[in-house]
């Protein structure tokens, strides 16, 4: 059974203090850290959808729940890396999500050699849509 109790952060992967981040257990990463912004859900021509909260809950449930633990894990920790990049470097909360592509591709970029092919490639596969 998983634990429950957060372990320290990695000296390196040590993120700032702020509300919309609480100190979790990686997999409580996913659906306890929120962005400043809300979420919006739209069209095909990004046209806002209107959408009652209770279906937008359910929708991150089933997405948080049809993961494997050790893929929850993995993303939450990409999550992590990103928010300690941007933290370094300033960007204000309001623009880490959702971000822009320039933004996600200079996180990459400072990846690139810092980590492994593989991991990369986890830590971007939930942020960088398809």
């Amino acid at each position: 059974m998983p634990s429950t109790t957060a372990r320290p952060y990695v000296s390196t992967l040590q993120p700032l203090l702020s509300p919309l981040r609480p100190h979790t257990p990686a997999r409580g990463r996913l659906v306890l850290w929120k962005p400043i912004n809300t979420r919006t859900f739209t069209d095909l021509n990004g046209r806002p959808i209107d959408l009652p909260n209770e279906f937008i809950d359910h929708v991150q449930q089933v997405l948080v729940h049809g993961y494997a633990e050790s893929t929850l894990e993995t993303y939450a920790s990409g999550l992590l890396a990103f928010h300690v990049f941007c933290d370094s470097r300033r960007i204000p909360e309001d623009q880490r999500a959702p971000a822009s592509p320039d933004l996600i591709s200079a996180w990459i970029s400072t990846m690139a050699g810092a980590y492994a092919g593989a991991s990369v490639k986890n830590y971007i596969r939930k942020k960088v849509p398809r």
